[in-house]
């Protein structure tokens, strides 16, 4: 027999990183492998392999945290933004972008506004998050981007940042100022004026 003549039916495509902008097709693919040559084919049955392939859709949900201060001052208004995207290669199902750990109080506006949604392969929910740091303390900041769809890195699901609060120096009003420095004045003057017990022996 001569030379073997290999025909593949369908080759999904695969980007290596994945590009999210190249979606992968889901379901079942055949592929085929013929064999022939010039020469007659006893066994002509034989020629032809086929096998089927199922391919099972994969959402990459991916959680980031953009533009939270790590030391926000205490009574200061914070505006920042957390992101859940898909990198695919598949749609998500009933998608979902959760943000917990906000001190009491915050608003979190996403968009699109209706959850869970079908979210395309690149395509994101983007949360606006608003809060006015407590007086002080230490507080945790978690976006979690899940789906149904099974999702083949689990791993960066979630974005966490850490917020360590500073508090302001308190300001001491003018007038406990003044007083104290009169105070202090009052005690200079009574030692100056009152003689030394040693000079009157």
């Amino acid at each position: 027999m001569g030379d073997l003549v290999n025909r593949v039916d369908f080759n999904p495509r695969v980007a290596s990183p994945l590009r999210c902008d190249l979606p992968l097709a889901s379901g079942t693919i055949s592929i085929s492998t013929q064999a022939g040559s010039a020469t007659q084919d006893s066994n002509p049955v034989n020629y032809v392999d086929t096998k089927q392939i199922t391919v099972s859709p994969q959402a990459d949900m991916q959680a980031t945290l953009a533009d939270f201060p790590a030391t926000p001052a205490a009574g200061a208004t914070v505006n920042v933004t957390a992101t859940c995207t898909n990198a695919g290669p598949s749609a998500a199902v009933d998608a979902t972008c959760v943000i917990a750990g906000l001190p009491p109080g915050a608003t979190t506006t996403c968009t699109p506004n209706t959850l869970p949604i079908a979210l395309a392969v690149c395509a994101s929910i983007v949360c606006a998050v608003s809060y006015v740091t407590p007086q002080n303390g230490t507080f945790t900041i978690t976006a979690t981007a899940s789906s149904t769809t099974p999702d083949p890195i689990a791993s960066n699901n979630i974005a966490r940042t850490v917020i360590t609060l500073v508090s302001p120096v308190p300001l001491v009003p003018w007038w406990v100022l003044f007083g104290m420095l009169a105070l202090m004045g009052a005690v200079t003057v009574r030692r100056v004026a009152t003689p030394d017990s040693h000079a009157r022996r």
